[in-house]
């Protein structure tokens, strides 16, 4: 059977289409729950990042938002948009226009920090175009805000995922399939290869990191001096470390590690140099089910996972079973002792305190 491009788009498990927007629930109807706690609003929070030195966390899903971790508040993350009269600047020149102000959906999502408090947001979407949008970020007023500058388009018949930062301005970012690729779909469900993944730099521009090819690669980290990346696989429930030069290969040679899961969603440093990676007990056609049937929440059981990014084995796993109200975690992201969650499909965002 022929497969249609929004079967596509709806077998990735972190890709909830647009327009689908979730009611906000209040937080009478928002209690605890599964050992987690929850701030009720973000609708389909896929991916979260922090803002250092401040207690914000900023969303992906149905548009961007964020999350105050201190007061347990969300709100809609301010963006304001150039003149139509305005022109790009370099290094993001080769981006046609921006885009219309309005509610979109948003992917993968990372921010490089600057002195000052004005940092560069980058975000991985799917509407009107496929692209690493970028935006500034100021930090510095009660509210963080945003400002966009620019764009870098990856072709509009790749599917991007995530984006981590490489130093001296360059990007890696996850590419999960093409969309002229016959059969796609099931190739992945087969667990063939259908990604790779991008480096970019502002002088160089894309380019496809070698070794980085394998089935649905969906999210992405870098190592703080870029030599490394780590990449999950949506169809294998694995992760892959990639050497960026033949220098770090023979310090630390690709390797991959299977992973208690069949899909492996995003992946995050902690503060103290593991990688945590949340990834769904069932796999793409489980995922691609529930978001064609438009459920509210995706009620799959999700792990957990620690992991060491040297000798690539597995710290710690924890389970977090589904109920009606959060399931599918796409995202685990650390901040002090207090582990955040991302949802696949849903109202809310969840928090517990770290603990083994």
């Amino acid at each position: 059977m022929k497969t249609t491009l929004l079967t596509i788009v709806a077998v990735l498990a972190t890709f909830a289409r647009p327009g689908c927007v979730v009611a906000a629930a209040t937080e009478d109807d928002c209690p605890p729950e599964g050992g987690l706690q929850f701030i009720c609003g973000p609708e389909n929070a896929e991916d979260l990042v922090h803002i250092k030195g401040t207690p914000w966390v900023v969303t992906s899903g149905e548009g961007l938002y964020l999350v105050n971790i201190e007061s347990k508040s969300w709100q809609k993350l301010p963006i304001s948009y150039p003149a139509g009269s305005d022109k790009i600047s370099p290094p993001y020149d080769s981006c046609p226009s921006a885009l219309a102000p309005g509610q979109r959906y948003a992917h993968g999502i990372t921010i490089r920090f600057h002195e000052g408090g004005v940092h560069e947001l980058y975000v991985v979407i799917h509407d009107d175009r496929e692209s690493v949008e970028v935006y500034d970020l100021n930090s510095k007023g009660t509210t963080p805000s945003a400002h966009w500058k620019g764009c870098i388009p990856l072709g509009d018949h790749l599917f991007g995922n995530s984006v981590a930062t490489l130093p001296n301005g360059g990007l890696a970012i996850s590419i999960s399939f093409d969309k002229t690729t016959p059969d796609v779909f099931a190739k992945m469900i087969a667990g063939e290869i259908s990604g790779f993944a991008y480096e970019w730099f502002p002088a160089q521009g894309l380019k496809k990191v070698t070794g980085s090819e394998i089935s649905s690669n969906n999210g992405i980290a870098a190592s703080k001096d870029g030599n490394w990346l780590y990449i999950n696989s949506s169809s294998k429930g694995d992760v892959t470390r990639v050497p960026r030069t033949a220098a770090a290969a023979k310090s630390l040679p690709r390797a991959t590690t299977k992973l208690p899961v069949s899909l492996a969603d995003n992946i995050h440093w902690t503060p103290e140099g593991t990688l945590l990676i949340a990834g769904h007990v069932e796999g793409i056609p489980v995922s691609s089910a529930c978001l064609q049937n438009g459920d509210k929440v995706c009620a799959m059981d999700s792990r957990i996972i620690e992991l060491d990014p040297e000798s690539m084995e597995i710290i710690h796993v924890w389970e977090r079973n589904a109920s009606e109200n959060f399931g599918a975690t796409t995202t685990a992201l650390k901040i002090g002792e207090t582990v955040w969650y991302g949802i696949l499909r849903g109202d809310r965002v969840a928090y517990a305190t770290y603990e083994k």
